[in-house]
Formats: C-alpha cells, sequence, structure tokens
C-alpha cells in the first residue's frame, strides 16, 4: 500500500502525469526528440481538451490524436478513483474516398499501440491501472477536411485515500 503523501501528491497530477506521457509517446514524427522517449512514429499531432474545442482546420499533420478528458468517478467505499477518457485517432481521406480502408487500418494500429505503450510504461507503477473495455467506435466526418478513424473510452483508476492527513488546510 501507498503512503498518503504519495497517493495524495499522484492524485493531484494524475491527468498531467498521463498526459505528459501521451504527448511524449505520441511525439508528432516533425518534432521528434532523438534522445527522447520510444514515439510512436506514424501520429502527426497530439490535442486535448473537449470535443468542441477539436477544430481540424489548423491542423497540418494527421494521423491526429485527440484525448478527451471525461470527468471521474470516486468511490470513497473501494479508496478508488476512476478517471474517464476518450481518445480518438483520425486521418485525412480522399475525395475519392480510395484510401478509408488503410485509414481504418491505420488508425486502428495507432490505438492498439498507443495502449500497448501505457501498458509497458506503467506496469510497476502500483498506482495506475489502465482499464479499456470498450470497443473502438469507427467514425466519418467530412465537414471540413475529410476524416475518418476511431473512438474509444477507457479509464484509469488511482488509488484514493480520504482521511483528514492527506486534505491540504
Amino acid at each position: 500500500m501507498t503512503s498518503p503523501t504519495r497517493t495524495n501528491k499522484w492524485q493531484k497530477n494524475n491527468e498531467a502525469k498521463l498526459l505528459k506521457f501521451l504527448k511524449n509517446d505520441t511525439k508528432p514524427n516533425h518534432q521528434k526528440n532523438p534522445n527522447g522517449s520510444e514515439s510512436h512514429k506514424m501520429v502527426g499531432k497530439f490535442g486535448v481538451g473537449q470535443q468542441s474545442n477539436l477544430t481540424v482546420e489548423n491542423i497540418e499533420y494527421y494521423p491526429l490524436v485527440w484525448l478527451y478528458p471525461d470527468g471521474f468517478n470516486l468511490s470513497t467505499t473501494g479508496n478508488l478513483m476512476t478517471y474517464n477518457f476518450a481518445l480518438l485517432v483520425m486521418d485525412r481521406v480522399f475525395e475519392s474516398e480510395s484510401n478509408v480502408v488503410e485509414v481504418l487500418s491505420d488508425t486502428a494500429q495507432i490505438v492498439a499501440d498507443i495502449f500497448a505503450l501505457i501498458d509497458n510504461n506503467t506496469i510497476n507503477d502500483e498506482d495506475f491501472e489502465l482499464v479499456v473495455t470498450s470497443n473502438a467506435s469507427p467514425f466519418y466526418d467530412a465537414k471540413t477536411d475529410i476524416l475518418s478513424g476511431y473512438a474509444i473510452n477507457f479509464q484509469v483508476n488511482t488509488p484514493y485515500l480520504f482521511d483528514t492527513c492527506v486534505v491540504p488546510v
């Protein structure tokens, strides 16, 4: 079991830790740091925020990985905080739509690779549990750019200590 101080610090930075990991391991190909962490060589851009903030008008590099924080659940009886996220991976589709199968195949592989990287890099972290139980749903969007890809929901479980020793006063 972890100490109250360690758990409280992790809880304060849980989303920041996941975002930092995703940004490092999905760093766009054109911005790679050769001495950095393992980066997915297919990702062109990474973004985070509400789905309503996702605008593709200024995206120059694809595929795009978008992380959407979707709140959290708190269980005081189970001493657990569960953070909910949606991950969207998308790429451009030709106007002729001749590359739809390739785009869906590539974006599905990127989704699987991202979760494999997260699992691999958090295997020894007892305060971090990745839970992926939903289906990846394909989508198609032709509002500005013609895009296709996958969206998947996942959770991150962290311990929750609710005694008064960890509350800042």
